[in-house]
């Protein structure tokens, strides 16, 4: 059976799929601040891929965030920190 449609970018794999669709949002949600974007999602994959679990809404759950908060989102600004230092990270840049 000949396949329809253009082929998933993040494959057959459920999981690949689920965080595609965040990846989707997170982009999006930063170029609607205002903010330069220069992740591809091979490098938001193999970012994550690793540490997919430990994501969430509670302090020790882990995040994406820039090293430098003026910077642009790309692979050397950016780090995987728990959601309670990026919190203080925040308020103390903010402050």
């Amino acid at each position: 059976m000949k396949q329809r449609g253009v082929p998933w970018i993040s494959g057959p794999d459920p999981l690949h799929h689920e965080m595609y669709v965040a990846y989707g949002y997170k982009r999006q949600s930063c170029l609607r601040r205002g903010e330069k974007w220069n992740l591809t999602w091979e490098q938001y994959r193999d970012m994550w891929l690793p540490h997919w679990d430990q994501r969430g809404v509670e302090k020790h759950s882990l995040c994406m965030a820039r090293c430098d908060i003026t910077g642009e989102w790309e692979v050397n600004n950016v780090e995987l920190i728990t959601r309670k230092a990026h919190g203080q990270k925040i308020r103390k840049f903010y402050g």
